[in-house]
Parts: structure tokens; C-alpha cells; sequence
């Protein structure tokens, strides 16, 4: 068997969006939330590399709607070489469309509250917890759960907390929970992937079909004994998304991030945890998200090498660049494997 190798590429995506006229007559202090929803393998062969990518881009000006936009020319990929490969890239569609429905969900939503405490104790994050509970909530058919980690520091259970006797549907119940989490410096580490894995042992036979997991991330895992391919398998074999929110101030874990959430089915998103606007965006349509039904922007890609390297198992790591503020690109992480 051909040992499967990865090759990690660093792309700018360059995508130019034409907006049409926003709520405010001034676009340049529009805010938003974006976010990579799925990439897909359309075809290869051993010098074509066929992919789409599903994303998202919520304006604060268009109500946490999907932005506005016209096509004012397809989006570009940025030429690049890599020892003697060259690669080269073509954009040969974008639409708008709509994500499969999904239904009402059972949800978890796992709080880091690892060593990284100005990022874990951040009133947006309690607020934006607070906000997507509710949201789930009040649309009644959906159950949820609260659940938190570290280890070695000063949180409960270690390395998971979890605040409910399996999913409820009262969004009440975690008010005192959040303010304690907040209030508290647990400390510790960051065991991401042995949070992960323990929560996905925890769904149970009261979950809906639609299962899910929101990971609100703020550093690297630094003391997890799981290993990610493993967790990536249980998840897929029990139909869980892991839709990962991560802390934009830190690119260390994007990989890894990036490759359990599109391997899972979930999404991933950089968000500012001390300042902005863009979780509390996602915040208030994280519901809707996660029902499917959604929508969203639909890029399909060509990457072209001038030799033979594409092949079953082939991966890619690369960053989408949003071009949607003048000075102000945003980078989204994703993963994509032939």
C-alpha cells in the first residue's frame, strides 16, 4: 500500500465581490461573519486537481443575511511553485445556493477553557454562547447541551464538564453555568481532541439524527492522547459534525481544525473571541446553519500542475481570501483530500 502523503499548501484565494447597495449608503462599515461550510472532490487526474468550496459570508448591513453580490468577474486563485511543480488555478463557476435540509438538531456545545483565559473568559464568547442556545431554543424540536474543557486546572470534570443530565430543550438552564464559566480561570491545558472524542461518546439514543458538535476553540490541543484520524472515524461511523470555531488571533491548529471539521461534515470559522462583530453574526444564524436549508456561495476550482502528482489520497490545506473590506483581507482555512 502507497503511504499516503500530504502536501500543505499556503494559498491566497483572491475573491473580489461586487456588492450591490446595503441597508447604510457607506458598504466600508459593513461587518461580517464568514466561514467554510464544505469542500468537495469533483474530479482528478494526475495533473487536474476539480474541487468545490461551500462558504459564507453574513453582512451586518443585510440583516446576518448572506451579502449582496453581482459577479463582477470570477474569483482568483494565486499561481504558485513548489520545488519543480508548478501549480496554477482557474475559477470555472460561482453560484448561490441552498445546503441540504438537515432538521431539527442535537447539539453540544463545547467551550475551551484551557490556558489561553483572555480568550476563554471573553464576553463576547459568553454572550454569543448565550445567544445560539437561545436561538435553539425557541425553535422548538431542537435539544441541546453545554459541555466545557481543560485539564490539569481547575475544571470539574476533567478533562469534560458537562452542565445538563443529557439534551434538553431549555436554553434557562445554562444561564448560572455560562456566568461561573466566564467568571472562572480553570486554567490548564487545552485537550481539544480528547474533548472532542469524549463528547462524541456521550450522544445517546435521545439525540436526533441530526448530531452535532460546536467547538468553540481558542489555542492549540496540547495534551490530548487521542488521535485525530481515530476521532475523525467515530464521528463519521456515529453521522457527527463537528463544526469548529476558532480563535482568529491563533493559526497554530488550523490543519488539524480544519480536517476534523470538512472530514466530519462541519464547518470551520475564524472568529475575533476579544473584539468585532463576526461571532455574534454567526451566532445569531448558527441555528439556521446547522438545519441546513442555508444559504451560501459555491465556488468550483481547477488546480493544474506541469507534472504528475495528483492521486487517491492527496490533500490539500490552503486559505480562502475574502477580499471584502479595502486593507482588511480575512483568511479562511480549509482542508480538501482527493
Amino acid at each position: 500500500m502507497i503511504k499516503l502523503r500530504r502536501l500543505l499548501l499556503s494559498l491566497s484565494l483572491i475573491l473580489t465581490f461586487a456588492t450591490c447597495k446595503q441597508a447604510t449608503d457607506d458598504d466600508s462599515t459593513d461587518t461580517y461573519s464568514n466561514g467554510i461550510l464544505s469542500v468537495q472532490t469533483v474530479s482528478y487526474n494526475a495533473n487536474t486537481y476539480i474541487f468545490k468550496v461551500r462558504y459564507f459570508v453574513l453582512s451586518a448591513n443585510n440583516s446576518n443575511q448572506l451579502i449582496h453580490s453581482e459577479t463582477g468577474g470570477l474569483p482568483s486563485l494565486a499561481n504558485f511553485s513548489s520545488g519543480i511543480t508548478s501549480y496554477t488555478f482557474s475559477c470555472t463557476s460561482v453560484s448561490t445556493l441552498s445546503t441540504p435540509p438537515s432538521g431539527h438538531h442535537s447539539t453540544v456545545l463545547l467551550l475551551d477553557e484551557g490556558k489561553d483565559a483572555p480568550y476563554a473568559d471573553a464576553p463576547l464568547r459568553e454572550q454569543s454562547s448565550r445567544r445560539f442556545l437561545k436561538t435553539s431554543g425557541d425553535d422548538y424540536g431542537n435539544n441541546f447541551t453545554l459541555a466545557a474543557f481543560a485539564s490539569g486546572g481547575l475544571i470539574p470534570h476533567d478533562p469534560v464538564s458537562i452542565f445538563s443530565n443529557g439534551f434538553i430543550t431549555n436554553a434557562n438552564v445554562f444561564d448560572i453555568p455560562l456566568a461561573q464559566l466566564h467568571d472562572t480561570e480553570f486554567g490548564g491545558t487545552s485537550p481539544v481532541l480528547h474533548a472532542l472524542d469524549s463528547i462524541i461518546q456521550y450522544f445517546k439514543g435521545n439525540a436526533s439524527p441530526n448530531k452535532n458538535i460546536v467547538l468553540m476553540s481558542t489555542d492549540l490541543d496540547d495534551a490530548s492522547p487521542v488521535l485525530e484520524d481515530s476521532l475523525i472515524n467515530r464521528a463519521v461511523r456515529n453521522h457527527i459534525r463537528c463544526h469548529i470555531i476558532r480563535n482568529s488571533d491563533s493559526e497554530s491548529n488550523d490543519l488539524l481544525l480544519s480536517k476534523i471539521a470538512i472530514k466530519t461534515g462541519g464547518l470551520i470559522t475564524p472568529v475575533q473571541y476579544l473584539v468585532g462583530t463576526d461571532l455574534p453574526i454567526l451566532s445569531s444564524r448558527l441555528n439556521d446553519i446547522l438545519k441546513g436549508n442555508f444559504q451560501c456561495f459555491e465556488a468550483t476550482f481547477q488546480m493544474k500542475a506541469n507534472r504528475s502528482v495528483f492521486y487517491s489520497g492527496y490533500s490539500l490545506f490552503a486559505y480562502l481570501q475574502l477580499q471584502l473590506n479595502p486593507g482588511q483581507p480575512t483568511y479562511l482555512p480549509f482542508y480538501a483530500q482527493i
